[in-house]
């Protein structure tokens, strides 16, 4: 019983620290991207592969 408690406990530790790398990093993109002053307007969000 010990070793199942034990197991819940490291995966929820590695997983809190997934989660919490994961958070910042996405955060990040956004604010960088919003806030980016380069003009987007040539970006086409994978155009050619729908077409394909």
């Amino acid at each position: 019983m010990e070793g199942i408690i034990e197991l819940h406990n490291n995966i929820i530790f590695y997983l809190c620290i997934i989660l919490g790398l994961v958070s910042y990093i996405f955060f990040n993109v956004i604010t960088v991207y919003n806030n980016s002053k380069i003009a987007y307007k040539y970006m086409n969000h994978g155009q050619f592969i729908e077409i394909v």
